[in-house]
């Protein structure tokens, strides 16, 4: 047991980017319920055989699988890249009459089993318990000696030799495929809600856990193997039908909430049985082996290159009296092959540019005044493509550089823990608490203008907002006005009287026009600030040089508010209306964006996506909505995030299931995801790519705390957050508490 046998293979290694396919039998048996002998074949994506694995089918390491079961003979590539993980029964070929899944695990113990990259076929573990008495499926593993297994009943195994595998599954009980990814095991069932499953928390499970339905797969439906893309915004599934549906399911995942786009054809009649894709190019190229229902003793090798539903099957082999199963990429005999991250220049003006970072990223930049350290981070940046640079600050002539990359992506097991890492230290920079911090009671006096701004009571500030300059405006509705924190921490009126009022719509010095409960703001990539003059029903603009303008009027008046976007050339706006968004143009007016049919809660902030549409909050619903502005289901909210309830928090679990209590803040993260704010949670919240949930920063009602330390380090930080913003820089900024406290989380790397 556990000892490697020799491969019978022309060539002994894969070469990489070639498929790995599970064969059962070699023309010469007969297909059979009592077990075949089990192939690893090697072809390269163009259909070449290049070579074999026969895995033994008799003595201590023999392993079989069913010829004519198609829920069997799944086949995993590992975490690492460096095995290949399948399943079967540990019996000699010929030893049983009768279905292999019908034999007691006494009898016909159950083993996993894997091929290196080497071509070394290894006899992992049996277990005379699991499946008895029924089906073993499938297995993968994270490459550390940790295993999964896929079968019925009590569905998912983990196995960690020698320890005695232990039931991970606590809900279902049978599964077709599973597969690890990032810090997830997912798996497929065609029982119960057929679909995609994967386990709650963080972490590929080792003890009982609850599981989480990704998507069904839908009535019907007979889900077997599937891939899912690294940064898990793409699924394709194989669909074993072979009558009406079968074939390869698409499915897109927009911020957690899963669509099926169409299902590509994998032949007349035919259904499929694994599936494996390449996501390395602009088309996805779809692998899969089919489950072809006009025979028994044939099936095909496909590929499909998606460049729409109406993809057609290329043909790359054809099984010819054995059967294809599961099937995947082979193991990498060199699995670190991507280039080196690096300085690819540094200029005279200081500007320091890299290449070959990750495309879901953040690059640190660090400096020392000798080569042998301290070595101290200078700056982070996001990265978003292979190549970037950050300018630094002078003199940069007097110290050495290096560069530090880390991988962000939602596919990555270590993403969260990266990105937490390169933030640092939490400060207040506005915000004195001395006051009771009731509504509609204006506390500022005279004595804070041009003082530090941790010396000014602020009067429940709703949002903060900073500029290139380094220069932050708040706005305070309560003390009627739009505060401005400048670079040296001192806090100045930027526009409005401190007096509830309404001044004139001429263009006019911004601390002359008096304001009326102003609780919105949105600043423009040329610096200019707008504000949602609440009490008013206005929205103006505070140009760079301090002179406040009038750009709309709502004869109806604005209730509410809270959210405001404009457009840089000012030809469009969108606002925050008590249950309604409201877009403005100078040629349409006021008009409702959501359908009359619809009606928001309690509006928060909103942001505008890359593609024009809304991500808005309702504070009243506890949820979080895309808006699409244009299209077929432009005015149709449909929810994002939340669940509708107010209930803790599950970090790591996805967030369309979760209580976002009284979510009112939103924030796009340069990577991809939003960052949240929960007025009633009382925390600041990361959703990565794919939809899961994260607490970034915990709070309870009342505490303000943490300054000065690692913004994620365990502690109660924030209350009632209003609102979280980012600055050019990605430094973090929260509006939090009754009280009136800005917050700045710094985008740097702690040292060490």
């Amino acid at each position: 047991m556990g000892l490697p046998l020799a491969a019978a293979a022309q060539n002994p290694f894969f070469a990489a980017g070639n498929l790995a396919v599970l064969r059962l039998g070699d023309a010469n048996q007969a297909l059979a319920s009592s077990g075949n002998t089990v192939y690893i074949d090697q072809y390269t994506p163009g259909g070449t055989l290049v070579n074999s694995v026969a895995v033994p089918d008799g003595g201590a390491n023999a392993l079989l699988i069913s010829g004519t079961a198609g829920s069997e003979g799944g086949l995993a590539r590992s975490l690492d890249h460096t095995l290949l993980t399948f399943a079967g029964y540990n019996v000699d070929r010929g030893a049983v009459s009768g279905s292999l899944a019908n034999q007691s695990g006494s009898a016909v113990p159950r083993g996993i089993a894997t091929v290196s990259a080497q071509g070394v076929y290894t006899l992992i573990q049996t277990s005379p318990t699991v499946y008895s008495g029924n089906n073993i499926r499938g297995a993968a593993a994270d490459g550390t000696n940790n295993f999964w297994t896929a079968g019925t009943p009590n569905g998912t195994y983990w196995f960690n030799p020698p320890q005695t595998p232990k039931s991970v599954q606590t809900s279902g009980g049978s599964t077709i495929a599973v597969r690890t990814l990032g810090e997830s095991l997912y798996f497929s069932t065609q029982k119960g809600t057929a679909g995609i499953y994967t386990f709650q928390g963080v972490g590929l499970p080792k003890t009982p856990t609850p599981t989480n339905l990704v998507f069904a797969t839908g009535p019907g439906s007979q889900p077997a193997g599937f891939d899912l893309s690294p940064d898990l915004t793409l699924a394709y599934v194989a669909d074993q039908r072979t009558s009406s549906g079968g074939g390869i399911q698409k499915w897109t995942n927009s911020l957690g909430l899963w669509g099926l786009a169409y299902t590509l054809s994998t032949g007349a009649g035919s259904g499929a049985y694994g599936v494996v894709v390449d996501f390395s190019g602009t088309a996805p190229v779809v692998y899969a082996t089919t489950a072809d229902g006009a025979s028994s003793s044939t099936n095909r090798l496909v590929s499909v290159v998606d460049t729409g539903p109406d993809g057609a099957p290329a043909v790359l082999a054809v099984s010819g009296g054995t059967a294809f199963r599961g099937l995947d990429f082979v193991p990498d005999l060199n699995p670190s092959s991507a280039q080196s991250f690096g300085i690819s220049a540094f200029c005279r003006n200081g500007l320091v540019c890299w290449t070959n970072a990750f495309s879901s990223g953040i690059c640190t930049v660090e400096a020392a005044t000798v080569p042998e350290g301290p070595w101290l981070p200078i700056l982070c940046s996001f990265t978003t493509s292979s190549t970037g640079q950050a300018g630094l600050t002078p003199p940069w002539d007097t110290a050495f550089y290096r560069l530090l990359a880390v991988d962000v992506s939602a596919g990555n097991p270590a993403g969260f823990t990266n990105l937490t890492r390169s933030y640092g230290n939490l400060h207040t920079v506005a915000g004195s608490g001395n006051d009771p911090g009731a509504d509609s009671v204006n506390y500022w006096k005279g004595s804070f203008e041009g003082g530090f701004a941790t010396n000014a009571a602020l009067s429940r500030p709703h949002i903060a907002l900073a500029d290139r300059a380094g220069n932050l405006f708040v706005v305070d509705k309560n003390s009627h006005s739009v505060l401005k924190v400048t670079p040296d921490a001192r806090i100045h009126t930027a526009a409005g009287t401190h007096a509830s009022g309404n001044g004139p719509d001429v263009p006019a010095a911004g601390t002359n026009v008096a304001l009326s409960f102003p609780n919105g703001l949105w600043l423009g990539g040329d610096g200019v600030v707008y504000i949602l003059d609440t009490g008013n029903g206005k929205v103006r603009w505070l140009d760079t040089n301090g002179v406040l303008t009038t750009l709309f009027t709502d004869s109806k008046g604005i209730t509410t508010g809270r959210g405001l976007w404009v457009k840089d050339d000012r030809t469009l706006a969108y606002f925050s209306d008590g249950q309604n968004v409201r877009q403005w143009t100078p040629a349409g007016g006021i008009q409702t964006v959501n359908n009359p049919s619809f009606s928001f809660n309690d509006l928060g902030n909103f942001i505008v996506d890359a593609g024009g549409n809304l991500i808005v909050t309702d504070r009243g619903a506890n949820r979080v909505y895309l808006l699409p502005t244009s299209g077929i289901d432009a005015g149709n909210p449909t929810p994002l995030f939340g669940n509708g309830g107010t209930g803790n928090v599950v970090d790591g679990t996805p967030a369309v299931a979760n209580g976002l209590n009284q979510v009112r803040g939103v924030w796009p993260v340069p990577t991809g995801g939003y960052l949240l704010g929960t007025d009633q949670g009382c925390q600041v919240l990361y959703v990565d790519p794919a939809g899961i949930l994260r607490i970034l920063v915990n709070g309870q009602v009342g505490a303000h705390s943490g300054d000065g330390q690692w913004c994620y380090s365990p502690g109660y930080k924030v209350s009632e957050v209003r609102s979280v913003t980012m600055d050019a820089q990605a430094n973090i900024f929260i509006v939090e508490n009754d009280f009136g406290y800005v917050r700045r989380i710094d985008f740097l790397r702690l040292s060490p």
